[in-house]
C-alpha cells in the first residue's frame, strides 16, 4: 500500500470545490501537499470548476434577465391600462370653451403623449434606461386610476398687459 491510497480524493476535490488551498486540503486529509496538488493537476480539477463556475454565472444571469423581462412586461401593461383609462377620462369630459380648461385639457393630453410614446417605444429620441433592483422589489405600488377632472395642471404664466 503506497502512502496516498488511503486518500478520499472524493473530499478532497469538494474541499477544493469550496475554496479550500491544496496546502489546507493536504492538511485535512494528512496527506503531502504535492500529492494534492498532482491529483489537482492530473484530474483537471481546476478546469472542472472553472466550467461549473461558468455554467452558473450563465444561468444566473438568464434568470436575470428573465426577470426584468418579466418585470418590464408587466410595467408596459401597466402604463398600457393607466393610459387607457386616462384616455378614456379625457373622452368622457369634453372640453369646456374657455380657455383655462382646454389648456389643462393640452396639458393631460400632451403628457399622456409623451408617456404613451415612451412606454410604446415611439419617441426616437428619448432614452430611457431601467434599473434592475426596481424590478426586484417586493413592494409594487397599486395602479391608481387618473380622474382628468381632478387633474389640476400649473396655470400657464400671466402676461403682464392681461388683466
Amino acid at each position: 500500500m503506497t502512502k496516498n491510497e488511503g486518500i478520499d480524493w472524493t473530499l478532497a476535490k469538494v474541499l477544493f470545490n469550496q475554496g479550500l488551498s491544496s496546502t489546507e486540503i493536504a492538511q485535512r486529509l494528512n496527506c503531502s501537499r504535492s500529492a494534492v496538488t498532482s491529483r489537482m493537476k492530473r484530474d483537471q480539477w481546476t478546469a472542472e470548476r472553472d466550467q461549473i463556475a461558468t455554467m452558473v454565472r450563465s444561468t444566473a444571469v438568464e434568470r436575470a434577465v428573465g426577470s426584468l423581462a418579466d418585470g418590464a412586461k408587466r410595467w408596459v401593461e401597466r402604463m398600457v391600462a393607466d393610459i387607457d383609462r386616462t384616455m378614456d377620462a379625457v373622452e368622457r369630459c369634453p372640453p369646456k370653451p374657455d380657455l383655462r380648461h382646454l389648456g389643462e385639457r393640452e396639458n393631460v393630453l400632451e403628457k399622456l403623449n409623451r408617456r404613451a410614446r415612451l412606454t410604446f417605444g415611439l419617441d426616437q429620441e428619448a432614452k430611457t434606461s431601467v434599473q434592475i433592483a426596481f424590478f426586484q422589489s417586493p413592494i409594487k405600488p397599486d395602479a391608481q386610476p387618473i380622474d382628468a377632472e381632478v387633474i389640476s395642471p400649473v396655470p400657464p404664466p400671466e402676461t403682464q398687459g392681461e388683466t
